[in-house]
């Protein structure tokens, strides 16, 4: 049997090693566990709401995945360190969806208004204020809940779906609708979309893909007036008594 040096000399060296964990590594440890563990303050905005979830559109992760990702926080020093800073501004680019601590501690944080915010680069596109008190952080989105909007008509129109779930069948999540009656005539305000829809309206290049009206009142999908393409991310603000 013919063995290669090179691989003798490796073995040899790697058996020669005693691992040892010096008082010094132990610290540098301990010192790190303690960082990962260590939280930071929710990032709070000029109106007073801070951010307690931001969705990216069109980075292949899913959205309601992110949000439903219970004990998962990003407001920790190792997470934000690690993560660009357009993650903290609504004028940048975010590489992941950012999930607040204030989801897994509602009723601790005594949230009692959510604001949803979609952005186009920066600019405020669409919103809606809902009234929270005495809900948790996934059955806030109710349209009996609506306090004030962007979209005049969202407080008084028939609706088939308006929650967090939305259509599960279709994966219409944070689903803001109207009526649906097939394909050609679905009429709503936002549809957050993980991945393809069964109608052509939600059947887009990259995802997930926020799919709402840009006008100030209700939408068929399939006209325009629904511009996903230059929408870069939506928000879900709170704020706390």
């Amino acid at each position: 049997m013919y063995l290669l040096p090179g691989f003798v000399t490796l073995v040899a060296l790697a058996t020669s090693v005693s691992c040892q964990v010096t008082p010094e590594v132990t610290q540098l440890k301990q010192r790190l566990d303690k960082l990962e563990q260590m939280t930071l303050d929710p990032i709070k905005l000029s109106d007073d709401f801070v951010i307690a979830f931001r969705a990216q559109a069109g980075i292949g992760k899913s959205v309601m995945d992110a949000f439903r990702k219970t004990g998962y926080h990003d407001d920790t020093a190792v997470a934000r360190s690690e993560m660009p800073c357009g993650c903290f501004d609504v004028h940048g680019w975010c590489d992941r969806h950012y999930r607040s601590r204030v989801l897994d501690n509602w009723s601790t944080y005594g949230v009692h208004q959510v604001k949803l915010s979609l952005y186009q680069r920066g600019r405020e596109m669409a919103w809606v204020i809902f009234n929270a008190a005495g809900t948790t952080y996934d059955n806030w989105l109710d349209r009996a809940r609506v306090v004030s909007s962007s979209w005049f008509d969202v407080r008084y129109s028939p609706s088939n779906y308006f929650s967090v779930t939305g259509d599960t069948l279709r994966a219409r999540h944070f689903f803001m609708n109207s009526h649906s009656k097939g394909c050609p005539d679905v009429v709503g305000w936002l549809a957050i979309k993980d991945r393809p829809d069964p109608c052509p309206w939600g059947q887009k290049s990259a995802y997930p893909a926020f799919i709402f009206s840009s006008t100030a009142s209700k939408i068929n999908y399939n006209i325009p007036g629904t511009n996903w393409h230059a929408l870069t991310h939506a928000e879900f603000h709170v704020a706390s008594l």
